[in-house]
């Protein structure tokens, strides 16, 4: 999809990773969080999206690795955009 149409691909683990490596209390708690195989709150996780997609500016995007609950999809339609379409893979 980013090759052949020209979306953009931000990848919430990557946000989140990169957000732990900072070294910041909220850093360290979303690390144990994730460590924990815990969801991160939505309340967190929105405006690291929109962050991202503010300094990246695109008509489309493939979000990749989220919404992991329909709470998380919800806020973001309400603070972001509305979503087009989920693509759900469940591999083993």
């Amino acid at each position: 999809m980013v090759e052949d149409f020209g979306f953009t691909h931000i990848c919430t683990g990557e946000l989140l990773r990169a957000e732990c490596e900072k070294g910041t209390k909220e850093g360290e708690r979303l690390k144990k969080l994730m460590c924990d195989g815990a969801i991160i709150p939505t309340e967190q996780v929105v405006p690291l999206l929109k962050s991202a997609m503010m300094q990246h500016p695109s008509k489309n995007y493939v979000i990749d690795g989220f919404p992991r609950s329909v709470d998380q999809g919800q806020m973001f339609e309400q603070q972001v955009a509305e979503m087009q379409t989920i693509i759900h893979l469940e591999i083993s």
